[in-house]
């Protein structure tokens, strides 16, 4: 399993925890990425940036990849708010890589 976080829309502040069934991997922060074993079955990749998470469910298979993109996002009043106090909250997201 792989989540990175390189995306265009992640608005590169404060780092994410990252856990994989409920047990903390590592913070990542923009332009890095986490890779780890993970046997086959149902898995839970969750990402949270202590105040908003984002989860996905996904089933890893023997010999495949299942990649993940995630970052923090501006959303609504909150992008306004930042824009115009530099503060605001900013939520996560976390998505599949249909490519890998």
């Amino acid at each position: 399993m792989v989540v990175e976080r390189v995306s265009d829309r992640d608005i590169k502040m404060r780092g994410l925890k990252v856990l994989l069934d409920g047990n903390y991997l590592t913070d990542l922060s923009f332009g890095n990425r986490v890779e780890v074993q993970v046997e086959s079955g149902p898995h839970i990749v969750r990402v949270t940036n202590n105040l908003y998470s984002s989860q996905l469910e996904f089933d890893a298979v023997a010999g495949g990849v299942s990649k993940f993109g995630a970052g923090n996002v501006m959303r609504g009043l909150g992008a306004l708010m930042f824009v115009v106090m530099g503060i605001g909250p900013y939520r996560t997201f976390l998505e599949r890589d249909e490519s890998a």
